[in-house]
């Protein structure tokens, strides 16, 4: 099927501001005043610091959320504002903003219709069937698999408009830090953009009416339905497991505030309430409470995969984190200590990582994460295996890596790790 391509067609100018999507994070800022509040398109525009009127569609048509009070266009402020005005740029507010893109749940406008609603259904088609297999990206740059996908999916109205499509989509993955070489998946990072990313899927449905209680299974059919898991470029396992923790942390659930009915009629189309009482009042006060979620929701993944074959692991270095040598005390009475295991190789498809010893790491839950980031690596120097952090001030780098006695770990799985956060 074809669809149509909106103003996609237009030169973004993406390349003028910097590394990244930094210029969509500085529009967003702007045209909100830098407020976790709604506005209306018009005060956007004419704040959000874009000159070109044709180019400020961009944003507010593909990214950015609206929806309609008394007849009026207003832009939502949703988790994606959130991140954009309490965060700095980074690569985690780019791959959000690409979820979001990629999503194609952008509201309604008073102008709009089914094609304004669901703005880029050739690209959130393409992703689904041919970027994502195999649980994961593909990567693309070895063919014209993913152009060909994107071009034949626009409903030309010229010549070059399929081609410019495409070629400023495949641009956006670039800036979102994705390589164009040839074989292999792709490292998506979709751990970095959680709850973040889920948050923002169920904002939208809510504004939307969409989404209208509060039973957690009504939170999961939405990202399974719309294959959240294939924009995430992961397994709906990985979606379904870190959804439901999520769920526990999401604003709604917080307050315990039921969403607002549903509102019909041709001056007051349905969804326009924000939910919860007030969706602005939500996001703000879920600020500050971010690295309490992510450490949540990362601590119920650990649980999730601490196995009988870690336990023994575990008890061998007494808790003690690996790279820094640290314990922590969790109680006194009695007496406990916490470690989580690290696996240097990842379960689960496209890594297909052993859940054996030899791909195990004990570490606290700092450098836990780290590791999983890809901060810290470890490099084969010599006989000796060496902890390398990307800050190299850490007092971790270049310092060595001590194994038990009893713990043999296959270097083959350090290269490997590597190998992907080289991508990343």
């Amino acid at each position: 099927m074809k669809y149509k391509p909106g103003s996609f067609t237009k030169n973004f100018g993406w390349e003028t501001a910097g590394r990244g999507l930094v210029k969509l994070h500085e529009a967003i800022k702007f045209g909100f005043n830098s407020s976790i509040k709604a506005v209306s398109r018009d005060s956007w525009r004419a704040n959000c610091g874009i000159e070109d009127s044709a180019r400020q569609l961009i944003p507010l048509n593909f990214f950015l959320h609206n929806h309609i009070v008394r007849r009026a266009d207003q832009v939502s402020a949703d988790e994606l504002v959130r991140v954009a005005i309490n965060e700095p740029h980074s690569r985690k507010f780019d791959l959000l903003a690409l979820f979001a893109l990629n999503l194609n749940e952008a509201g309604q406008r008073t102008n709009g219709g089914k094609d304004a609603q669901h703005p880029a259904s050739w690209i959130n088609e393409a992703v689904r069937d041919v970027l994502w297999r195999a649980d994961a990206w593909q990567a693309y740059g070895g063919s014209n698999r993913l152009r060909t996908a994107l071009e034949d999916r626009v409903l030309a109205e010229g010549d070059d408009t399929a081609p410019k499509c495409a070629t400023n989509y495949l641009r956006i993955l670039e800036l979102c830090g994705f390589s164009k070489r040839a074989t292999g998946p792709l490292n998506t990072s979709p751990i970095r953009i959680l709850p973040s990313a889920y948050f923002l899927a169920w904002d939208r449905l809510i504004l939307d009416g969409s989404l209208s209680t509060l039973r957690p299974n009504d939170f999961i059919e939405p990202l399974r339905s719309r294959e959240v898991h294939k924009l995430l470029g992961t397994s709906w396992e990985f979606v379904e497991e870190t959804a439901a923790e999520a769920i526990q942390l999401y604003p709604g659930q917080q307050t315990g505030k039921s969403p607002p009915k549903k509102k019909t009629g041709a001056s007051n189309p349905p969804g326009i309430t924000p939910p919860f009482g007030g969706l602005d009042e939500a996001l703000q006060a879920q600020t500050g409470l971010d690295r309490q979620i992510e450490r949540r929701l990362r601590t119920a993944l650990a649980q999730v995969r601490d196995r009988k074959i870690v336990s023994a692991l575990k008890i061998a270095y007494n808790n003690r984190c690996m790279f820094c040598g640290e314990t922590l005390c969790v109680a006194t009475d009695p007496l406990r200590h916490y470690s989580e295991a690290a696996h240097i190789k990842p379960l689960g498809t496209p890594h297909n990582g052993p859940d054996h010893t030899s791909n195990i790491l004990i570490l606290c839950p700092n450098h836990h994460i780290q590791f999983d980031q890809g901060i810290l690596r470890i490099r084969s120097v010599g006989q000796k295996l060496v902890i390398e952090s990307l800050d190299v001030k850490s007092p971790l780098h270049r310092r060595a890596l001590k194994l038990h006695p009893g713990h043999k770990v296959d270097s083959a799985f350090f290269e490997y790790h590597r190998s992907w956060h080289d991508d990343d």
